[in-house]
C-alpha cells in the first residue's frame, strides 16, 4: 500500500510540474537528447561538437525509451524517472532494514518517497535520477555481497559479486566521475571481506570492471578512430577534448587564463560603478559588482568554497565561483531555501548525531554507510562544489538522519519516563 501510495504521488506531481513541450529542452538537456535520437539512427559513427564529452548511460536511458514510446515522449522518459526514484525509496528500506531496523526503514522510506530534491529531478531531462539510483544500488548490492560472502568460498561464486560490479559500470557509464570511489570500494573490501583473500578479491573485481569497459570502447574507436574509455572527458587518446575546447574556448582569456568570457574585466567593472550596464548584467549580478565581489584565484579558497556549496543547506547571497569558472551563483528562491531547510537541512544536524550513535555503539556498518558521504565530498572538494551534486548521497544523508531522529526521540522519551 505505501509503495503504491508513494508512486501516485511522485506521478501526480509529473503530471503538475512536468514540462513535455520538445521546444523546452535546452542545454545540457538537449544534449542528452540529441545523443539518444542519434544513438537510434547513427550509434557508431555518431559525436557531437557540444556533446562529444556525455557519457552514454543516460543518452542510451533515453534511447530505450524513445524506441517503444517515441522520440517526443518526454511523459514517458519523466514517468520512467519516478519509477527510478520509487527504486530509491525501495532501497533506502532495505538498506536501513538490513544496518537498523524495520521501524527505522519505514520512516526512511516515507522520507526518501517524498525528498523534494528527487521529485523535483524526476521532471528534468538530465541524468541526475539515474545517478542517484545507481550509486545506491551499487551500495546495495555491495551490501549483499557482504553478506553472501559468509556462504561461498570464492568471490567468482557470488551471485552478488557479479550484480555489483555490473551495476557500478553503469555507474561510471552514466557519471565517470565515480571512477574516483574504485580504489576505495576495494578498500572496503579489506574491512569486511577475509584479509588473506584481499589481492585475489580485488583482481578479480578489477578484471571483471575492466571488461565491462570494452564495448563502448570499441565503439568510440570505430567513431573517433582512437583509444576513446566512456567519453572524451575520461580518457581520450585522441586529442578531441583538447582540440573542441581549444576552439571553443580560444577568445575566452584574460591574462593567459581560460576562463568564462562572462565574467566581469576590470574595465567593465569601472563602467558599472559609473552608472553603465554595458552587458546588461541583471540587478543581482550589478549589485554584486558594486560591493567589490569576484572569483577567488586562492586554490585553498577554492577547496573551502567547493566543501561550502557542497554541504550548504541556504544560499542567501550571491558571489561568483572561483577561477576558472567564474560563473555567477545568485542567491535561492525563498522556496529553494525553505525546501532545502526543511529536508535535507532538517536531516543535517540528526545526520551527525546518527553517526555519533553508531561510533559510540560500534555498529559495524558504520564505516560502509558513511563511505560515500567521504567521498563524494573529497571528490567535489576536489572539482566543483554543487548543490546538485551532493544529492546523490542524500540518500545515506537521509538514513543517517532518520536513524538519528527517531535514537533522539527514543532517548527523549526514556528520559521523561524516567524523570516521572
Amino acid at each position: 500500500m505505501g509503495l503504491f501510495a508513494i508512486l501516485i504521488f511522485k506521478i501526480c506531481f509529473v503530471v503538475k510540474k512536468g514540462n513535455f513541450e520538445i521546444d523546452s529542452i535546452v542545454g545540457d538537456a538537449l544534449t542528452y537528447h540529441n545523443f539518444a535520437i542519434n544513438l537510434l539512427e547513427n550509434p557508431i559513427t555518431y559525436w557531437d561538437f557540444w556533446g562529444h564529452y556525455r557519457p552514454p548511460g543516460y543518452p542510451f536511458f533515453l534511447m530505450i525509451i524513445y524506441f517503444f514510446f517515441g522520440k517526443d515522449s518526454i511523459f514517458s522518459v519523466y514517468i520512467f524517472q519516478s519509477f527510478l526514484g520509487l527504486g530509491i525509496s525501495i532501497l533506502v528500506y532495505e538498506i536501513s532494514n538490513k544496518v537498523f531496523s524495520k521501524k527505522i526503514a519505514l520512516f526512511s522510506f516515507i522520507f526518501a518517497g517524498v525528498y523534494p530534491f528527487y521529485l523535483i529531478y524526476s521532471v528534468q531531462l538530465l541524468r541526475e535520477t539515474l545517478v542517484f539510483f545507481l550509486l545506491l544500488i551499487t551500495f546495495y548490492f555491495l551490501l549483499l555481497l557482504f553478506g553472501e560472502m559468509k556462504k561461498v568460498k570464492s568471490i567468482f561464486k557470488a551471485k552478488y559479486f557479479w550484480i555489483f560490479t555490473v551495476s557500478y559500470s553503469l555507474l561510471i557509464h552514466t557519471d565517470p566521475r565515480y571512477l574516483f570511489f574504485a580504489p576505495f570500494l576495494l578498500g572496503l573490501y579489506y574491512f569486511y571481506l577475509e584479509k588473506r583473500d584481499f589481492i585475489k578479491n580485488s583482481f578479480l573485481t578489477i578484471a571483471l570492471f575492466i571488461f565491462t569497459l570494452i564495448p563502448w570502447t570499441i565503439r568510440n574507436f570505430y567513431t573517433y578512430g582512437g583509444i576513446v574509455i566512456i567519453n572524451t572527458r575520461t580518457i581520450d587518446f585522441t586529442g578531441t577534448e583538447k582540440e573542441v575546447n581549444r576552439l571553443k574556448l580560444s577568445n575566452d582569456k584574460i591574462n593567459g587564463t581560460l576562463i568564462n568570457k562572462k565574467y566581469p574585466t576590470q574595465e567593465e567593472r569601472l563602467l558599472i560603478k559609473r552608472g553603465e550596464n554595458p552587458n546588461n548584467r541583471e540587478e543581482e549580478e550589478i549589485k554584486a559588482i558594486l560591493e567589490g565581489k569576484g572569483a577567488t584565484k586562492s586554490h585553498f579558497l577554492k577547496r573551502i568554497y567547493n566543501f561550502v556549496e557542497l554541504w550548504r543547506p541556504v544560499r542567501l547571497s550571491s558571489s561568483y565561483r572561483p577561477f576558472n569558472d567564474c560563473r555567477f551563483e545568485k542567491a535561492w528562491s525563498i522556496q529553494h531555501n525553505l525546501l532545502s531547510l526543511f529536508s535535507y537541512g532538517l536531516l543535517l544536524p540528526f545526520m551527525f548525531f546518527g553517526i555519533l550513535k553508531l561510533y559510540l555503539d560500534k555498529n559495524r556498518w558504520l564505516l560502509f554507510l558513511v563511505f560515500p558521504i567521504i567521498l563524494q565530498t573529497l571528490l567535489h572538494i576536489l572539482m566543483w562544489g554543487k548543490e546538485r551534486y551532493r544529492i546523490p548521497i542524500d540518500s545515506f544523508i537521509i538514513l543517517f538522519g532518520v536513524y538519528g531522529i527517531i535514537m533522539a526521540f527514543d532517548s527523549f522519551k526514556t528520559k521523561v519516563f524516567q524523570e516521572r
